[in-house]
């Protein structure tokens, strides 16, 4: 019975890794968007994501007819938030797409574009998840996340833009804990 004690009380002891200590990010990123998206918007908000390791900004598409192409660009602050890549995971855009993604610091271009037949989308969704990241040591700000130059094209022959859509971003925010 003795023995039970103490094999139970060194397994006590001897939890949490062999004595190591699992290292808490103290730099934790959020993104302050909009839920309800107007007609003709494209519109960020928070996505999923842990925070202090990573958060998805989602681009949501409103009632928007004839999709095939999506061009933009985003500017970020770089001494905040690292952008870490994009995904395509439920997005309305997911099938036969082709990505182009040009990245310096605080910027990234991305464009968007389905091939094949029935390419265009029509309706709502997702677009895309921008995916940033906390930097490290960074001094607890808020910086906004802007668009520069977007534009969604069409599915005619050439490609039309489609006039009048709104695009809104919102604002990324470093906590230090």
């Amino acid at each position: 019975m003795v023995a039970v004690a103490l094999l139970g009380a060194g397994i006590a002891a001897g939890c949490g890794g062999g004595g190591r200590k699992r290292v808490v990010p103290t730099e934790c990123l959020a993104f302050q968007g909009h839920a309800a998206p107007a007609a003709s918007t494209v519109v960020a908000r928070q996505g999923s994501g842990s925070q202090c390791e990573s958060v998805q900004v989602e681009l949501v598409l409103t009632d928007v007819a004839d999709v095939q192409t999506v061009d933009f660009t985003v500017d970020y602050d770089s001494d905040i938030a690292l952008y870490e890549g994009l995904s395509l995971a439920g997005s309305v855009l997911s099938a036969n797409v082709n990505v182009l993604e040009n990245e310096s610091p605080g910027q990234v271009k991305i464009d968007l574009t389905r091939f094949g037949t029935g390419i265009d989308f029509n309706g709502s969704g997702t677009v895309v998840r921008l995916i940033f990241s906390p930097v490290a040591g960074a001094t607890a700000a808020t910086s906004t996340m802007s668009f520069a130059s977007p534009q969604i094209f069409g599915s005619e022959t050439p490609p039309q833009e489609k006039p009048g859509i709104q695009w809104i971003g919102g604002e990324l925010q470093l906590t230090v804990n």
